[in-house]
């Protein structure tokens, strides 16, 4: 079992023209049941989007589908495109002209998700379409798993082959390589030569069918309880007045150490006053009971609620002679 993940910007919208009659014949748009997202388990947090454009024309019963964005793997993709193609508008007269609306299915394992929720517009352009076909691989793997995280780069036009590189792997060759062949059928068809460059980050974990792998029951923290989780916590160095970052607020951070620094994300607006505090955390690593745990939960993401006040951890002793 492949699982793939990632996280993207993406928006959410429907398209009712300026046309009243295309407005009225929108009155009449039936939609079928939400998909059901598939859990894995209890705390499966997997997520993604898909965008499709609908093109309706009086005399034929299903819409045309065009995708806009994909960023899902196949088994979802596969749920999204039976839940769209099952959009009707009756109410079409012979002399209307082609309706066309914009629809998101958006898919994640959290608690109480609505697979159709509207998401931030900020991504209108991040117009990626991932393949609807799987990754092409047949693992050898007795026990245990592998892991890559992998770097998409495009920087040509709508149908230009991105660039792929790894910035982590555990993985054997193979694996490595039908990740690249996969990755590189991504493509932007929004993109023009002349836009600049976009990146995207995307994990790829390759399990047992039948593993039971360790997960995170909680994915909310304050700082104190995330250094909980902390190697020699007793001896950690910090020397932080909170009360100058404009606190609190909260960072989403990948836990990655000590494969990788841990990748680390103000939510919310931006503070200068925060980088050495931000360096700290992507510094730290996590104390896990076993090296099975430590690949399972390795990239799990989380959110940390820094407060305000002071954090002063094992501070160094003041020069001889001057007072602290």
């Amino acid at each position: 079992m492949i699982a793939a993940s990632w996280v993207m910007p993406a928006a959410a919208s429907v398209d009712a023209a300026a046309d009243p009659v295309v407005a009225e014949r929108l009155q009449c748009l039936q939609r079928p049941n939400k998909p059901e997202f598939p859990t894995q388990h209890a705390h499966d947090r997997r997520s993604g989007l898909m965008r499709f454009k609908l093109s309706f024309e009086f005399g034929v019963v299903k819409p045309k589908v065009e995708v806009l964005h994909a960023s899902v793997v196949a088994e979802l993709q596969d749920l999204a495109f039976e839940y769209v193609e099952g959009f009707r508008i009756p109410c079409l007269q012979p002399t209307d002209p082609r309706v066309s609306i914009v629809q998101e299915v958006a898919f994640s394992g959290a608690p109480d998700a609505d697979p159709l929720a509207l998401i931030d517009q900020a991504g209108q352009q991040a117009c990626v379409v991932m393949p609807r076909e799987g990754i092409k691989y047949v693992s050898r793997l007795q026990t245990g798993g592998e892991s890559v995280i992998a770097y998409v780069r495009f920087a040509g036009d709508a149908q230009s082959e991105p660039r792929i590189t790894f910035g982590y792997s555990s993985g054997n060759p193979h694996f490595e390589e039908a990740v690249r062949d996969y990755l590189s059928k991504y493509r932007m068809p929004c993109r023009s030569s002349s836009d600049p460059p976009f990146f995207l980050e995307q994990e790829f974990k390759l399990r047992l069918p039948d593993d039971q792998p360790f997960v995170l029951t909680r994915t909310d923290f304050s700082l104190r309880e995330l250094l909980g989780f902390v190697e020699d916590s007793q001896n950690l160095k910090a020397d932080f007045d909170l009360d100058s970052m404009a606190c609190p607020f909260k960072v989403a951070l990948a836990m990655r150490q000590p494969k990788l620094r841990n990748q680390v994300k103000e939510i919310g607006p931006t503070n200068a006053n925060r980088i050495a505090l931000l360096r700290w955390l992507s510094e730290l690593r996590f104390a896990w009971k076993s090296e099975q745990q430590a690949q399972d939960l390795f990239n799990s993401r989380v959110t940390v609620t820094i407060p305000c006040g002071v954090v002063k951890l094992n501070p160094p002793p003041s020069p001889q002679g001057v007072s602290s």
